[in-house]
């Protein structure tokens, strides 16, 4: 998240199921926001944006 501009958004692509509460949890911790999770198929696509 350091490289990313404040405002910049990160798409991160798991197939682990409890990846979007671990990256909530990760937001929560550094300051940062939880955008959404949405599932295709096996593929969970988590966006999180550099607020700060």
């Amino acid at each position: 998240m350091k490289t990313l501009d404040i405002g910049e958004e990160l798409e991160v692509l798991v197939t682990d199921p409890s990846a979007p509460e671990d990256f909530k949890l990760f937001c929560e911790q550094s300051g940062q926001e939880f955008v959404r999770a949405s599932q295709d198929g096996g593929v969970i696509n988590i966006i999180l944006r550099r607020i700060k």
